[in-house]
């Protein structure tokens, strides 16, 4: 059950769900632990810990691999986890691929001195350019295993904190605080990481985020680069029940050069067409937007998706 290994991982969080409907009238519902949001996209799951039992025999397993973890950082290490089963030596040779390009090969021995050995093996990956890449691992029999992961580029937010505190005073308000806004999505994505997530999403934010601070040390202003006089037109997103803002602006990233891209929270699943509050929000909004960027006051643009969809025709009528 990937991303888990019962050999290297002791438990996992479980729950079953199972729905009949019963004529046309009625319905069975049943959960192993009753979770009245489970159908709900972006809400927390409840669930039992369900621990796994120790094989019987491991005579006829064969060798388990994971990884520790599906990221690392360039200039670091992948963590390869190897369980042999048995006892004597098991063989391994690895190779790192990014595409169709081999870039990493080496061999490993574990020397097993159980039933079931289990051993951490540092693989090198010095050298490899951020991305995601694929770690194969064959046996001696010739079984492989194929493991993604990902290299996230080597950035410290603690220094980009000071230089971007630095430079405030000589960048408009407005690209200060997209800055500041990129950098704190940035640190939102590393808290936020899953042991087993490739990381893509984050590293792509990372090498951005890497590109507009070399930028700023070059004295450029790496948001708003407008010509004299010009202004832009503002495209006001209301996202889903099932996204929230930072979603929406991430689904959003290059389809549309040459715009102000606007995405506002909704308070709850039904905010943007309930609520007077949700209008108010609209408004402040753009009020902030015209007040630190150059917006063209003709070209506002409101568009939605699903509650969002209800939210625009609402502010519309």
């Amino acid at each position: 059950m990937a991303p888990c290994h019962p050999v290297f991982r002791s438990e996992i969080g479980l729950n079953v769900g199972y729905t009949q409907a019963m004529g046309t009238q009625g319905i069975i519902n049943c959960q192993l632990l009753p979770d009245p949001l489970l159908q709900y996209e972006i809400s927390p799951r409840l669930y039992r810990r369900a621990s796994f039992a120790a094989p019987s025999s491991n005579r006829a397993m064969i060798c388990g691999v994971s990884l520790e973890s599906s990221h690392t950082t360039a200039g670091s290490p992948v963590k390869l986890r190897v369980a042999a089963p048995g006892t004597g030596a098991t063989v391994l040779s690895t190779a790192i691929r990014q595409g169709k390009r081999t870039l990493k090969q080496s061999r490993v021995s574990v020397k097993a001195t159980a039933e079931l050995t289990t051993v951490d093996v540092p693989l090198d990956a010095d050298g490899l350019a951020p991305g995601e890449c694929e770690l194969e691992v064959r046996d001696a029999a010739g079984i492989a295993r194929r493991l993604p992961f990902g290299i996230l580029p080597a950035l410290d937010p603690s220094a980009l904190h000071v230089e971007l505190a630095a430079s405030g005073t000589r960048l408009p308000a407005g690209s200060l605080r997209t800055l500041e806004f990129r950098l704190q999505e940035v640190e939102r994505g590393m808290a936020q990481l899953r042991p087993h997530a490739v990381g893509t999403t984050l590293g792509s934010d990372l090498a951005a985020l890497e590109s507009d601070f070399q930028a700023l040390l070059r004295g450029e202003d790496p948001v708003a680069k407008p010509k004299p006089g010009r202004t832009y037109p503002v495209v006001v997103f209301l996202h889903g029940s099932a996204s929230d803002d930072r979603g929406q602006l991430d689904g959003m990233k290059g389809m549309l050069p040459g715009f102000i891209l606007v995405a506002p929270y909704a308070w709850g699943t039904s905010h943007f067409y309930t609520t007077e509050e949700a209008q108010e929000d609209i408004r402040e909004v753009l009020v902030d937007v015209e007040k630190h960027y150059p917006v063209d006051p003709e070209r506002i643009f409101l568009s939605g998706f699903s509650m969002g969809g209800y939210g625009v025709y609402r502010t519309f009528s």
